[in-house]
């Protein structure tokens, strides 16, 4: 015979824990919104310098939001992330970060290197580049999207795996120089203030840079955490409800994600909230 006082508690349960997953999600939205909204002058006067470094902090501000995301649905790492932005993006994002990038193929990706070394050769990667572009100059608008890019390959004879291939898209280019090198050396590519609304290569400097525009990384953000809210809150209400009220191994089992994300989601107050006080165990002074 069901409980009803334990049916109400398990009720109740989810009902926080779905308070508390809009509430860390709300965190990330606001956060975003702050960082479009960051002051671009000093003194209510026009200062170069100024909005430059306005332009560097939501950049890479906005790259550490998306890791952390990602941290959450997939864990820490380079895969998780890139595994991240091209399953949660938008579609039209989701086209640009499946991109394979020439420009990578040229100048091959710093974090990792020493693992691709041992599978990729420069022999290697002269080769692939040429079989998928030739003696073209590094275009963004021509660059192939991983299914393509595996398809010619394999017509040339040339085996690839495509987590291999995934290693020279866009987004592990995302991965490599905004938030590697973003939040650790505070040095995203950043051209300046611009209103270019895709990703795109800027042939002027050296060593060339695939720029991705504040706005676009900003967008990203939005979707990624819309994206991720309405997914895990249609898991939350799937399914049959947990075992007991104060059991969250149910959570992480449904969700299919790590346990950081669960454990953040239970124990997540909102900024300015007074967190509950444990009661004193029985008997202490």
């Amino acid at each position: 015979m069901t409980n009803p006082r334990a049916s109400r508690k398990k009720v109740n349960y989810r009902r926080r824990v779905e308070a508390r997953l809009r509430a860390l999600f709300e965190y990330f939205r606001n956060a975003k919104i702050r960082l479009e909204h960051m002051p671009q002058t000093r003194g209510g006067t026009d200062d170069p310098k100024h909005a430059q470094y306005a332009y560097l902090d939501s950049v890479i501000l906005a790259s550490s939001y998306l890791d952390a995301l990602a941290v959450f649905r997939y864990g820490q790492g380079r895969q998780g992330f890139i595994q991240f932005l091209q399953n949660y993006s938008n579609a039209e994002q989701q086209r640009w970060y499946r991109r394979i990038s020439s420009l990578y193929l040229d100048q091959p990706p710093l974090d990792d290197t020493g693992n691709l070394q041992k599978r990729l050769s420069g022999s290697d990667l002269k080769r692939i580049r040429r079989i998928l572009y030739g003696n073209a100059v590094a275009n963004s608008g021509s660059d192939f999207s991983l299914d393509e890019a595996a398809r010619r390959l394999d017509q040339a004879s040339v085996q690839m795996p495509k987590e291999l291939l995934n290693c020279f898209s866009y987004a592990a280019y995302f991965y490599e120089r905004y938030r590697c090198h973003g939040v650790h050396n505070v040095q995203p590519p950043a051209p300046g203030v611009s209103s270019v609304a895709k990703p795109y290569y800027e042939p002027r400097r050296r060593p060339k840079f695939l720029i991705f525009p504040r706005q676009f990384i900003l967008d990203t953000l939005t979707a990624c955490i819309d994206n991720f809210e309405k997914e895990a809150l249609e898991k939350l209400k799937g399914g049959p409800p947990p075992a007991t009220a104060d059991d969250y191994r149910w959570l992480k089992e449904r969700f299919g994600l790590k346990s950081t994300f669960i454990e953040t989601v239970c124990a997540y107050y909102r900024p300015g909230s007074k967190p509950r006080v444990p009661a004193a165990p029985r008997g202490s002074s």
